[in-house]
């Protein structure tokens, strides 16, 4: 039985900046000889797990974030625990999970934890601090080498050892910066998104005009340089459902999930874009071409661009969705491993080893028939 899901996309983006390294630079990379604009797979998922927790819901998603024995805080506050007895519990967590040096209210690195695993550990919180004030619990678990400290960090550990652990962690993962949190392996592995075409940064000259110049008053109040580029991407991920309901196996409803996750993933995918430079770009784009393949053996189809796409004849996006289309194919006739296929494309291309959908719901349907 296949249990590969394959998402292929097509994304034109025109002048922009979406992903730049220490410089300011959009990121590049050196594919078939030539220089193309990357985008890393690292900012692609940041976009997605944004847009996830909102096209999928918030109670089977999570929180990254140094700030998570606050977020406890504010959880145990709103269950009655008083105010001063919850920042004590504030900072035992914080503690446990390794305190940030300079702040007793983070953690010294990020802590991905599901809603669940959240609402499970300020319950426990909740029964620790119940009807004790802060400082009897600075006394019994704050002072130094106490006993009562360790036992609780123990117990902590536990308490989300059995837990459904949260959709977007499932998919992409969680490498544990403590030992009372566990490591996923993420179920969906992803490319960096490299352009169709052959990358060409140029340099945007800016000035900030002084809107209180008096009289006889000149000159720009800054100036700077900013580069940009314009690229067809191709992005690319391979969803394995075996992992997926793997580190799902603590929920109740790992099907309902499923069949509510994987619509929710390919509308993540078409709709988010990175945020590099937006508000001055604008660079909210919806893809060109998209493949979803239901099989047994990924592989992704970025050579079929190892010789850049130009912009002659029909245009950049055309001439990229047909060598998309054509290099598919190619692959189907040589290889013959047996997918399931759905196509869709904004031109009027298409895909002759896949079913062609006439719209994007016209995808999502025929993905849940798989």
């Amino acid at each position: 039985m296949a249990h590969i899901v394959e998402i292929h996309l097509l994304k034109n983006y025109p002048y922009s900046n979406l992903n730049r390294d220490e410089a300011g630079t959009p990121k590049t990379a050196v594919f078939g000889g030539v220089n193309r604009g990357r985008i890393s797979s690292q900012s692609l998922k940041r976009s997605w797990r944004l847009r996830f927790d909102e096209l999928f819901g918030a109670p089977v998603t999570s929180k990254r974030t140094r700030k998570m024995p606050e977020v406890v805080k504010d959880v145990l506050v709103q269950k009655g625990i008083d105010e001063e007895a919850a920042l004590v519990g504030m900072e035992m967590l914080a503690k446990s999970f390794g305190a940030n040096e300079k702040s007793v209210s983070t953690t010294g690195q990020i802590i991905p934890l599901g809603n669940e695993e959240i609402e499970i550990i300020a319950d426990y919180m909740e029964s620790i601090l119940a009807g004790k004030t802060a400082d009897e619990l600075k006394d019994q678990y704050l002072k130094k080498d106490s006993k009562e400290f360790g036992a609780f960090r123990k117990e902590l550990g536990k308490k989300t050892s059995n837990c459904g652990n949260a959709v977007d962690i499932a998919l992409f993962g969680r490498m544990a910066t403590s030992e009372l949190i566990s490591d996923v392996e993420a179920a969906m592995q992803v490319a960096h998104a490299i352009s169709t075409n052959k990358v060409e940064l140029e340099e945007d000259f800016f000035t900030a005009v002084d809107d209180m110049l008096m009289g006889d008053e000149t000159g720009a109040a800054m100036m700077g340089v900013t580069e940009n580029d314009s690229c067809c991407y191709y992005e690319y991920a391979a969803l394995d459902l075996d992992v997926l309901k793997e580190n799902l196996k603590y929920n109740d409803d790992i099907d309902e999930i499923l069949e509510k996750m994987i619509p929710a993933l390919i509308k993540t995918m078409a709709f988010a874009n990175p945020s590099g430079k937006a508000n001055s770009t604008g660079s909210n784009e919806l893809p060109s071409a998209i493949l979803i393949e239901y099989k047994d053996v990924p592989y992704n189809l970025s050579n079929a661009f190892v010789k850049p796409i130009s912009g002659g004849g029909e245009g950049l996006i055309y001439n990229s969705v047909q060598t998309l289309a054509d290099y598919c194919d190619l692959m189907d006739h040589k290889y013959g491993i047996p997918a399931k296929r759905v196509w869709f494309s904004v031109p009027d291309i298409s895909l002759g080893c896949a079913d062609d959908a006439d719209s994007f719901n016209d995808l999502l349907a025929a993905v849940a028939e798989f």
